[in-house]
């Protein structure tokens, strides 16, 4: 069969003579085949990479005051965690997705994901504090923040982790001395276990004392201090921050109760 000149004008009854012996129901498979293959190449291929899509999706409606949007989300991406077999990966992923969620006031939300995770999980190039801890922190400064202090110390006082417990109780005491209520606060902070996580509270009451110009307070708590080492930083800040005030002969006074180490 010759088909002749197909340059020009006598290629197109051939073109559209090969569409129309086509049948239609294989091209119609033909493009969804290729609008799946486009959606899979577009989608993240890893739990890992899903998760963290919807964590940037949920922190996006968080920024544009949509709270609800972003919560739910962020139930997605917890479900989509699920799906690690990396016990730890999924804790350091479960661990952002409580603080996020305490952040947007789902406390409930951002407590049922918290008690997912195992006190045993530490964060990237950390030592010390759990990533359970830290989420459980969180959740008590979102409690702070929506002025539910009494909600906060009875989060805190239930949690079963010595450390955390401690470090959740240390973000209250500096959070009631910077509302002015120093009596509480320092009654808080001497039921604190944790050594470290004491001084932790002793310092943020300090500050506030200084924030409040109520720098002889601050001596006064400061110098009940035992630890020599802790008594001496404090009051090296005190000292430092009456000097930055122009507060000079108060600084002196201070620098001379430092006691040499």
């Amino acid at each position: 069969m010759r088909f002749g000149n197909l340059s020009g004008q006598g290629m197109l009854p051939l073109v559209l003579c090969v569409f129309t012996l086509a049948p239609l129901p294989a091209i119609a498979a033909t493009a969804a085949i290729a609008t799946q293959a486009a959606a899979i190449k577009a989608a993240p291929s890893e739990p890992l990479d899903r998760a963290w899509e919807l964590i940037r999706k949920a922190r996006r409606a968080a920024a544009n005051s949509q709270p609800v949007q972003a919560s739910e989300t962020l139930v997605q991406a917890e479900q989509v965690a699920g799906l690690l077999s990396n016990s730890v990966t999924l804790d350091q992923l479960l661990a952002t997705i409580a603080t996020d969620q305490a952040k947007v006031g789902r406390l409930d939300r951002a407590i049922a994901t918290a008690t997912r995770i195992s006190y045993s999980s530490m964060p990237p190039q950390a030592c010390c504090i759990p990533l359970r801890a830290e989420a459980e922190t969180a959740i008590v400064r979102a409690y702070l923040q929506a002025n539910q202090g009494t909600q906060a110390r009875q989060f805190a006082d239930r949690l079963s982790s010595e450390i955390s417990r401690s470090q959740a109780l240390a973000v209250i005491a500096t959070d009631l001395a910077n509302r002015g209520q120093f009596t509480e606060a320092i009654s808080l902070s001497r039921g604190i276990k944790d050594g470290f996580h004491q001084g932790q509270a002793r310092y943020g009451i300090i500050k506030a004392y200084i924030n409040g110009d109520r720098f002889s307070e601050a001596v006064k708590l400061a110098e009940t201090i035992s630890d020599q080492s802790e008594r001496s930083a404090l009051l090296n800040t005190i000292t430092q921050w009456a000097w930055r005030g122009g507060r000079y002969d108060l600084a002196y006074q201070v620098a001379n109760r430092i006691p040499e180490l």
